[in-house]
């Protein structure tokens, strides 16, 4: 099940019991002002929870460093408790619980032996943000973002090499998906919202 905000205490206890996988949107939710899923609960039933991003129309960014933090503190200020969830239980969420999520914890979501070989090198001195560096996790939950990651290996093929992408020609890439999203902008008639004037009050 995606997003599932309004699960009450009944449904929780049925997902388990069906063993039914959670896929916790957070960044989404908050965007689409859709709620607040019951995570701490879910997890406390022994429900699997991974983490996501949902598409382009619900977040901008697809950044699931960026889910990570908000994926922690929306639950803390839902809950009024600053220790209602981990850091570390949100790595996991973004990791093996997701690989679990999706029925695949026997091929990715940790590194060990038999596994494809899926992780990204984080360094937290490219920054002044993710610096100092007292616990690793905590850094990457809270104080990173996608500028500290260094290295990405998909498969056991290093794609991204210090911050340079390796597979494509990413400044093309970049410049054909701003040609594609303004062409369809047009043909959808929303090209005119670019223009729209400042708004600072909502209604």
């Amino acid at each position: 099940m995606v997003h599932t905000v309004y699960l009450n205490d009944r449904e929780i206890r049925m997902s388990r019991h069906y063993d039914v996988k959670i896929s916790h949107n957070p960044v989404s939710n908050m965007y689409l002002s859709s709620g607040v899923a019951p995570i701490p609960k879910m997890l406390l039933a022994g429900l699997t929870v991974g983490l996501a991003t949902d598409g382009a129309g619900s977040n901008n960014s697809q950044d699931m460093i960026e889910v990570l933090k908000f994926g922690a503190l929306l639950q803390k200020v839902h809950h009024t408790d600053p220790t209602v969830i981990t850091a570390e239980k949100l790595l996991e969420m973004a990791t093996i619980d997701g690989a679990r999520a999706l029925g695949l914890e026997k091929e990715i979501g940790s590194l060990e032996v038999g596994k494809r070989a899926d992780f990204f090198l984080f360094n937290p001195a490219l920054t002044a943000k993710a610096t100092p560096l007292h616990n690793p996790v905590s850094t990457l939950v809270y104080s990173a973002g996608e500028e500290n990651v260094e290295t990405v290996v998909v498969d056991g093929q290093i794609v991204m090499e210090d911050r340079q992408v390796l597979t494509v020609d990413e400044p093309t890439h970049l410049e054909r998906a701003q040609k594609v999203a303004g062409d369809l902008a047009r043909r959808a008639g929303t090209d005119r919202l670019a223009d729209r004037p400042w708004r600072s009050l909502a209604y």
